[in-house]
């Protein structure tokens, strides 16, 4: 019986493994690969950053400051760079608000509304510190979506979240 239970894993084992390869080798082949494996547009981590700005054409005047460090958080998180406030930087960051729209749909009885779309574009520019020369743009980065949450701002702040997330992602894509 036992004999029986091992040749049966081995029997779904090996096809398994297999498959798997044959899938990660074609994957591969046609130059897919993990965005976090790969090298940071910013070096190794031990280069600095700061922001340049945060451009911001929307009425939510809390949504740079939100930006600003929902940013720092994720290239602090990936340790693609080192940040400072002042001072010289090796780079400085400028991410670029091009468009925001945000609409309610589905309201309560109190009036309140049960589901937001929103849609954002938005771009970065990576400069070097020292020339203050564009070395790196991420290009638009736009995502509509639609948000169940108890209010404005914190749909907004999704919105914003999950392009961040893209962009810094962009960071480590090499074309």
């Amino acid at each position: 019986m036992e004999k029986q239970k091992m040749s049966l894993s081995r029997a779904f084992f090996r096809p398994a493994l297999f498959i798997c390869l044959m899938v990660a080798s074609i994957l591969s082949g046609c130059g897919y690969s993990l965005s976090g494996l790969q090298p940071s547009i910013l070096g190794n981590g031990d280069k600095t950053i700061k922001f340049k700005g945060v451009d911001n054409p929307t009425l939510y005047l809390w949504l740079p400051s939100d930006i600003r460090s929902m940013v720092r958080d994720e290239i602090g998180s990936r340790c693609m760079a080192r940040w400072v406030d002042t001072g010289d930087a090796d780079w400085e960051i400028k991410v670029i608000v091009h468009r925001f729209e945000l609409s309610g749909h589905g309201y309560s009885r109190s009036g309140a509304s049960l589901l937001y779309e929103g849609t954002m574009i938005m771009s970065a520019e990576v400069y070097n510190g020292k020339s203050n020369t564009v070395v790196w743009s991420s290009g638009p980065i736009a995502k509509t979506q639609v948000y169940e949450v108890a209010d404005e701002q914190s749909a907004v702040r999704e919105l914003s979240k999950d392009l961040v997330y893209q962009l810094v992602d962009r960071m480590r894509i090499e074309f």
